[in-house]
């Protein structure tokens, strides 16, 4: 015969399954430990700070060098704003990146740059929110007792109360009770009050055993009251519904960043040539797209001038290569406006990485 397993060992905790309404969807069922208030909110801060932002700057490291092979991908073959560009390439995994995207996305061309800054911008979106879907998936609930209503209408703690089946006795605080009783045909006994099991939980599975979820617990009518320990204690836990969204969340942001690093490892010839974009590389870049825009005399300028300058002149910039010169051994490669009077990249594919 199994073991019955008496539903008052779950009384007064959550219902350990994935919450059915929106509601409830954020709510921790999956819960552990007696905590005082302290440390319950120490447990919370160290995991906000430990694991919500350590995972946040793994999402960051971990997708630099996509995004900046995104970017040097597509800026090969079709011109990409300035202020995406430089958002892209300085500002990474922020709102700002996400905001000029969003601003300039009508204005580019080209399916295969739109879909590869949709993707962007949400991997932009989910680093940003991790630490806060995180958040929303851990956290203390407070710690709640059950006590059981006498005829005498006084409430009295159920942990008191004693089990009596075939001459023997069990006391239901002790932490073996549930292994160690032989049946579910006793009675339990409070004080003066005495209670079947079958009044008090009901049968479920192949033998009359008292099941989970099926106990008269907080019925009306019922004879079960939870509430808070004497000690106002806590629980820490987990909102399955919440992992529930961070699991495939996680996923498809792994295997869209694996993809579009494979189209960059594969299809950049400038990535596969070892000309690869970096914080450096994008400065040099960026700083001789600028000098062709505005003019070599920029030494007086000051930030907000140049900013003014910059975007009152609106460009897009795209890389090229030059023809070779007397004693380069490869063509000039660089970031321009100009849509003319330049080697494309495709054109002199050859010539350079031939």
């Amino acid at each position: 015969m199994s073991l019955p397993k008496f539903a008052n060992k779950a009384i007064c905790r959550p219902a350990r399954e994935v919450p059915s309404t929106l509601s409830t969807f954020s709510s921790v069922t999956f819960s552990t430990g007696t905590l005082s208030w302290a440390k319950a909110k120490a447990i919370e801060v160290l995991w906000n700070f430990i694991i919500g932002k350590s995972i946040q700057v793994v999402l960051v490291l971990s997708s630099y060098w996509v995004f900046m092979g995104a970017l040097l991908r597509n800026a090969e073959r079709t011109p990409i704003p300035y202020n995406v560009y430089s958002s892209l390439a300085f500002q990474h995994g922020s709102l700002a990146s996400m905001w000029y995207v969003l601003k300039n996305f009508g204005k580019m061309r080209g399916f295969r740059l739109k879909a590869t800054l949709l993707w962007l911008l949400f991997s932009i979106f989910f680093i940003l929110a991790s630490p806060g879907i995180l958040d929303l998936m851990a956290g203390y609930i407070s710690k709640k007792q059950a006590l059981v209503q006498l005829s005498n209408s006084v409430l009295v703690p159920w942990k008191n109360a004693t089990y009596v089946t075939d001459s023997q006795t069990f006391h239901v605080s002790d932490p073996w009770f549930y292994k160690n009783v032989p049946n579910a045909d006793g009675t339990f006994h409070l004080l003066d009050d005495s209670w079947k099991a079958s009044d008090l939980f009901t049968p479920g599975g192949p033998n009359p055993v008292p099941h989970f979820g099926t106990a008269r617990l907080q019925a009306k009518g019922g004879p079960f009251e939870c509430v808070p320990t004497y000690e106002n204690t806590y629980e820490w836990g987990l909102a399955p519904g919440i992992l529930l969204i961070w699991i495939p969340l996680m996923l498809i942001w792994t295997a869209g960043m694996y993809l579009v690093w494979f189209d960059t490892h594969r299809n950049s010839k400038l990535w596969r040539s070892g000309r690869r974009l970096g914080m450096w590389r994008a400065v040099l870049d960026l700083a001789e797209a600028i000098r062709e825009d505005l003019g070599p005399d920029l030494a007086g300028y000051s930030n907000e001038e140049l900013d003014k300058a910059i975007n009152e002149k609106g460009s897009s910039w795209m890389y090229y290569a030059e023809g070779p010169a007397v004693g380069r051994p490869v063509s000039h490669i660089g970031l321009s406006s100009r849509q003319s009077g330049k080697f494309d990249l495709r054109a002199d594919a050859g010539q350079l990485y031939g």
